[in-house]
């Protein structure tokens, strides 16, 4: 299963909620994102560890400007920063599926983007 995923929630078929007491901490990442270069969570981040072996939880919290993001890693037809999924300052996203598939690009110039990595 992927997709967006609120902590403490459950999704039909998925059995039993995710609950934060059952999540392994595995570090976290701060990106600098830019227009030019669509990002994946395996870059080299700009703090911080890059995807680390066997996360399935992603929690992203984009600050300064707006992202935008897609879960194909075949990304450079579908992400621009006019097209993909946006994700807008501030808010707590939580991502459950192959994280490797995530790609990022910045609406416009001086997005960050914060990763925490659980399993």
């Amino acid at each position: 299963m992927s997709g967006a995923f609120k902590l403490g929630a459950s999704r039909a078929g998925a059995g039993a909620p995710v609950s934060e007491a059952s999540l392994t901490d595995l570090g976290s990442a701060r990106y600098l994102l830019n227009t030019a270069a669509i990002r994946s969570l395996a870059d080299a981040p700009t703090d911080g560890i890059a995807l680390p072996v066997g996360a399935r939880i992603a929690v992203l919290i984009c600050e300064t400007q707006a992202i935008r993001y897609v879960n194909n890693s075949n990304a450079s037809s579908f992400l621009s920063a006019t097209k993909g999924i946006p994700l807008a300052t501030g808010i707590q996203f939580s991502y459950v599926g192959e994280l490797d598939k995530l790609r990022f690009i910045e609406q416009v110039s001086g997005a960050v983007l914060n990763v925490l990595y659980f399993k």
